[in-house]
Formats: structure tokens, C-alpha cells, sequence
């Protein structure tokens, strides 16, 4: 290995070559999961903003348009309306309808998952005959 007289490294273009598709390859693994975290119990269909207003719609409608490795957490405040007794109810819109997740790549997933030792999340389809529909292709847990 060759290095200038103040012991700095010089590599051969090939050389630099590698190092930026490691640099490349590095960087592409770290923006390849979004965890986005669920903070009411509204069911609303605008826009997340994870960790700070964001719904369970909201949160799959954002990870249907990635095809990376999501994850979706539930970080609900107790003074949250529909929250009592260490329980959270989600109740879905029936003018929204059900949840639907879609498969945005074959090569993507999707897991939701309350990491939560003191709150239980529930999901209520509102009267409704299906809460989740998850298309054809969708990695789900």
C-alpha cells in the first residue's frame, strides 16, 4: 500500500472505486428501514409524522410506498381519548374503510409490532366485516 510522506493512504483509482460502492452499499443499508411510530388513536388519513402525529392509516399508507424493511410501533400517550385501563383502541372510520396494505416491492416488509409492557393495543373495525386487507405480494408480521 502505497501512502504520501505524511503517512496518508493513497489509493489506486480502482481502489477508490471499491471504497465508494462500499460507501454506496453502507449508506443505501441504512436508509433501507423506516420505523414509523403510531401516536393516536385517531383514525385519520393525512400525513405522518412519525413520533410526533401520526395513525396507524397513516403509518401503513407511507410504508405501501417504500419497498424497504418498515416497521410500525406504537407509542400512544395514556391521556389519549381512546385510551383507558392500559388499553388503546384504534377505531377505524367507516368512511375510510379497512386498513389496506399493499406489497410496494416483492423485496420489502412490513411488521407492526407494540413493543409496549404496559399498554395493549386494540384495533375495532367499527362494525365492519374485514379491519385489514392485505393484497397479494405483501411481506407482513
Amino acid at each position: 500500500m502505497k501512502a504520501d510522506r505524511l503517512g496518508n493512504v493513497l489509493l489506486s483509482k480502482a481502489g477508490r472505486m471499491i471504497l465508494l460502492l462500499v460507501i454506496s452499499v453502507a449508506c443505501a443499508s441504512i436508509a433501507s428501514a423506516a420505523t414509523y411510530t403510531v401516536t393516536k388513536t385517531a383514525d385519520t388519513n393525512g400525513v405522518c409524522n412519525p413520533g410526533v402525529d401520526c395513525s396507524l392509516r397513516e403509518a401503513i399508507a407511507v410504508a405501501n410506498t417504500l419497498s424497504t424493511n418498515d416497521t410500525i410501533n406504537f407509542v400512544i400517550p395514556t391521556s389519549d381519548p381512546g385510551c383507558s385501563g392500559g388499553v388503546c383502541t384504534i377505531t377505524l372510520s367507516s368512511s375510510l374503510g379497512q386498513l389496506v396494505i399493499n406489497s410496494a416491492s416483492s423485496s420489502g416488509s412490513l411488521t407492526i409490532i407494540n413493543t409496549s409492557s404496559t399498554q395493549r393495543i386494540e384495533i375495532s373495525g367499527n362494525n365492519a366485516t374485514r379491519v385489514f386487507q392485505v393484497n397479494s405480494g405483501a411481506n407482513v408480521t
